[in-house]
């Protein structure tokens, strides 16, 4: 799921809609999206903050799962991961690197079947430039692959983007999923 939402957000992150219509869209419907439950807010296609990333809005997406939290007292971590990933996708990295860093697990094993905190730090290594400390999270996924589908997951995403290390996030994802948009814009 991690990397079929990064890709969905790289598909609206070029869409051409203007920050002031973000800015109306968040505004119509932040009272209603608020009001959503957890799994209608967080985990569901079209709705919540997904509804307003799918429409190109990141920024605005990110600041609508922040006030969510504050809201509702939402603790889940799905919530700052995702504000993680908007605001890397938006091109506000320290913002990015402050939640995904507060999204790290502090009670994660070191024999954990899932690496969560693996695939964080490839994303911060990624943020910061770092090759060497991607390169070492890449790895820690891929040897994991066979404790738990998310590290595969995970791992198929950064090998994707890996190539395009040099680019930064935002424009790793424009690089490494660009043909895929266009097929799927279709005629």
């Amino acid at each position: 799921m991690v990397s079929i939402f990064s890709i969905s957000f790289f598909f609206t992150l070029f869409s051409g809609i203007s920050s002031s219509e973000c800015d109306l869209f968040l505004e119509e419907y932040r009272d209603e999206a608020l009001q959503l439950d957890y799994q209608a807010f967080d985990q569901t296609q079209d709705s919540g903050f997904r509804w307003l990333a799918g429409k190109g809005c990141t920024s605005q997406a990110a600041d609508l799962i922040e006030a969510y939290i504050e809201v509702n007292g939402s603790t889940q971590r799905s919530l700052i991961w995702h504000v993680a990933q908007l605001r890397g996708e938006s091109g506000n990295t320290s913002a990015a690197l402050q939640a995904a860093r507060s999204s790290l697990d502090s009670e994660e094993s070191s024999d954990a079947p899932f690496r969560w905190n693996a695939h964080v730090h490839a994303y911060i290594a990624f943020l910061e430039q770092d090759r060497q400390a991607f390169d070492q999270n890449l790895e820690e996924l891929l040897s994991s692959t066979d404790q738990h589908q998310g590290n595969g997951m995970n791992a198929s995403m950064w090998k994707k983007l890996e190539p395009h290390f040099e680019l930064g996030y935002a424009q790793a994802l424009k690089a490494a999923y660009g043909k895929q948009e266009e097929a799927l814009e279709g005629p």
